[in-house]
């Protein structure tokens, strides 16, 4: 459906790609809306707030691979540069990072609201 089709254009996302995978708009359209409730974005907050460089490493790595499986390219790359730079054994990286998790993840909760209007 357009309204798919537009989710992806919105976050950068490829629609296509995701099509190919699952070719059914609904059920792509059910996963999404399923994303919001996936813990490891929570997770990977929690353990930077605790300077929990493994918690966050796993969170951040977890949060890639759902990212991924739903085509959102944005917040799959920008989890993959923090994936890299808390791979052990490392520190915890600085803000720069995260607040890139941080906005590519917003932007998909934004559309994914939009969905639903």
């Amino acid at each position: 459906s357009m309204k798919i089709r537009e989710f992806y254009k919105a976050i950068g996302g490829d629609y296509d790609d995701m099509f190919r995978r699952m070719p059914s708009d609904s059920m792509i359209e059910m996963f999404l809306l399923k994303f919001p409730a996936d813990p490891s974005y929570a997770a990977l907050a929690a353990a930077r707030e605790s300077r929990d460089t493994e918690g966050a490493f796993l969170a951040a790595h977890t949060l890639k691979g759902v990212a991924s499986t739903l085509g959102l390219k944005e917040l799959t790359e920008a989890a993959a540069l923090l994936v890299k730079a808390l791979r052990p054994p490392s520190a915890l990286p600085g803000d720069a990072l995260f607040d890139t998790v941080d906005r590519a993840y917003g932007r998909v909760l934004e559309q994914i609201a939009a969905l639903l209007r």
